[in-house]
C-alpha cells in the first residue's frame, strides 16, 4: 500500500532523529564497524550495519531534491557531512591507537571499488526508496542495505589515513562517493517513477547525479577491468605452471598462490609441497620461461613444505608348515619336519 506524498513528508518530517540522537548511533556504529575491520570480523561489521542511521537522511535528501524543499535538504546534507567527518576522525584515531601495520580482507577489499559496487549501491537505493512510500514492506531492510553500502567505507578511510595508505584510503573515499551518489540516484528514481515528484523540478537534480555517477564510472571501470585482467593472467600463470614447466609438474602441489601486482616487476607468490626441494636455480629457470610465455617478467617467491612419501609394505607370509598348528608333544628335527609321540630316526 503507497502513502500518499503529504503522507509521505508527514513521515520524512518525524523520522528525522534528534541531532543528539542521530550522532550517538553514528558513533556506535562507527565504533563497532572499526572494531570488526580491525579484527577482521564480518559479522561484527554487520552488527554496526543495523545502527547506522546514514539512510534516513539520505533517502531524503533525495526526495527533497526533487521537489525544491531546499530547507530540508540543507538539514539532511548537514547530518550526512557531520556523520562522514565524525566517522573519519573516531576510525583514524582508533587505528592510531591500535597501530596496526597491516590490515585484514574486510579492509582491504574497500580499497579498490569497481562497477559491482555501483550496482550494489544502485539496489540499496530502489530498496531504500520503494521501502519509504510503502508501508507493507519493513523499512529495516532498506536501513540495513544503505548502511552495508556507507559505514564500513567511512571506517576504512579513517583506518587506513592512520598509516598513512593514502592510496587505498582514496579507493575507500571512491567507494562511499560511489555508493552514496548510487544510492542518492536510485531513490530518486523510485519516487519519480512511483509519482511522489512536483512536476518541473526534477531536471537538475537528475543532471547533476547522472554527471557525478558518469564521472564515479570511469575509475571504476578502469577497476573492473583491470581486476577481471588480472584474474585472467593468475589463472594462465597456474596453468603454466602446473602443465608447461619440467620443474612445477614434477610431483609438486600447489596450495596456494598469490599476485602482487604493485611490485615491478609483479611477484608471484607460490606455497607448495612437494617430495623434494626446489633449488634456485630450477626457480631462476622457472621464472625465465614465465617470462618468455607471459612476454613480461615475473618475480617467484616459493614456499616449500618438503614432504615424504610413505606406504606401509605388505605382510610377511609365514610357512605353510607354521601355518598349520602343531599337535602337542611332538618334537622338531633339524629339517623341520615333526613326528608324533616319538623321536625320528634317521638311520
Amino acid at each position: 500500500m503507497f502513502l500518499t506524498q503529504d503522507a509521505v513528508e508527514n513521515r520524512f518530517e518525524k523520522s528525522l532523529t534528534a541531532y543528539f540522537d542521530y550522532m550517538f548511533l553514528v558513533i556506535s556504529a562507527c565504533l563497532i564497524a572499526t572494531f570488526g575491520l580491525l579484527s577482521n570480523s564480518a559479522a561484527v561489521i554487520i552488527g554496526a550495519m543495523v545502527i547506522a542511521p546514514i539512510m534516513n537522511p539520505l533517502r531524503i535528501a533525495a526526495y527533497t531534491a526533487i521537489n525544491s524543499q531546499f530547507g530540508l535538504l540543507r538539514q539532511c546534507m548537514l547530518k550526512i557531512l557531520a556523520a562522514v567527518f565524525i566517522s573519519i576522525a573516531l576510525s583514524a584515531l582508533l587505528g592510531t591507537m591500535v597501530g596496526l601495520t597491516e590490515f585484514g580482507a574486510e579492509v582491504m577489499n574497500r580499497t579498490h571499488p569497481t562497477l559491482l559496487d555501483l550496482g550494489v549501491a544502485l539496489v540499496a537505493g530502489t530498496i531504500s526508496g520503494y521501502t519509504a512510500v510503502n508501508t507493507t514492506i519493513s523499512d529495516v531492510i532498506a536501513g540495513i542495505a544503505i548502511s552495508v553500502a556507507l559505514m564500513p567505507p567511512l571506517c576504512t578511510i579513517g583506518l587506513c589515513l592512520s598509516q598513512g595508505m593514502t592510496t587505498e584510503a582514496l579507493g575507500a573515499s571512491n567507494l562511499f562517493l560511489t555508493n552514496l551518489v548510487g544510492i542518492f540516484m536510485a531513490c530518486m528514481c523510485v519516487f519519480v517513477l512511483l509519482g511522489f515528484f512536483k512536476r518541473g523540478n526534477i531536471r537538475k537534480s537528475f543532471l547533476w547525479s547522472g554527471a557525478l555517477i558518469f564521472i564515479l564510472a570511469i575509475p571504476l571501470s578502469m577497476s573492473l577491468f583491470s581486476m577481471l585482467a588480472k584474474a585472467r593472467v593468475e589463472k594462465a600463470l597456474k596453468r603454466i605452471l602446473t602443465h608447461r614447466t619440467i620443474t612445477f609438474s614434477r610431483d609438486v602441489e600447489l596450495l596456494k598462490t598469490r599476485m602482487q601486482w604493485q611490485s615491478k616487476p609483479p611477484v608471484l607468490t607460490i606455497t607448495a609441497m612437494v617430495n623434494k626441494a626446489i633449488t634456485a636455480n630450477e626457480l631462476r629457470l622457472v621464472e625465465a620461461f614465465m617470462a618468455r610465455e607471459m612476454g613480461y617478467p615475473v618475480k617467484i617467491r616459493l614456499n616449500m613444505l618438503v614432504v615424504k612419501k610413505l606406504e606401509s609394505t605388505p605382510p610377511v607370509q609365514e610357512p605353510k608348515s607354521l601355518q598349520k598348528p602343531i599337535p602337542l608333544g611332538t618334537t622338531l628335527s633339524q629339517d623341520s619336519k615333526w613326528s608324533a609321540g616319538k623321536p625320528r630316526n634317521d638311520n
